[in-house]
């Protein structure tokens, strides 16, 4: 079974300012246009993994406000994305596995928010990552 600590610093990796950031999912995003799928999946992985270590207990607070500062980023360059006057364009994905991406995204974070995950195979877009939840 994971620690939570590797979770946490996977979390927070994704900050700018972590000596870890480069290479990091939001980091790639922001900085490269690119929904790196790879470390999406590591984030992913571990805002799950939270969601279930969190069941139940009382909620911290800081992680809480990390993880909402980075969705909202994330929704952020989402606009940015469909809107036609800016020119950030999420380069690799095509809209549908854009599409299953946030979709899986958006319900990590809910799941940490409400301490409960779906099952993987409740989705389209799986995380491999992801053995059993």
């Amino acid at each position: 079974m994971a620690d939570v600590n590797d979770d946490v610093r996977e979390i927070l990796r994704n900050l700018p300012g972590n000596s870890h950031w480069e290479g990091s999912f939001w980091e790639r995003l922001a900085e490269h246009c690119v929904w790196d799928v790879d470390a999406f999946w590591m984030l992913h992985r571990s805002l799950v993994r939270l969601a279930c270590a969190a069941a139940g207990a009382h909620m911290d607070r800081n992680m809480a406000l990390v993880i909402a500062r980075l969705q909202g980023r994330v929704l952020g360059l989402l606009a940015a994305h469909h809107d036609v006057n800016d020119v950030f364009r999420i380069r690799n994905l095509d809209a549908d596995l854009l599409r299953g991406m946030v979709e899986r995204f958006e319900h990590a974070v809910l799941g940490f928010f409400s301490g409960e995950a779906l099952p993987e195979s409740s989705y389209d877009v799986r995380n491999p990552l992801i053995v059993k939840i």
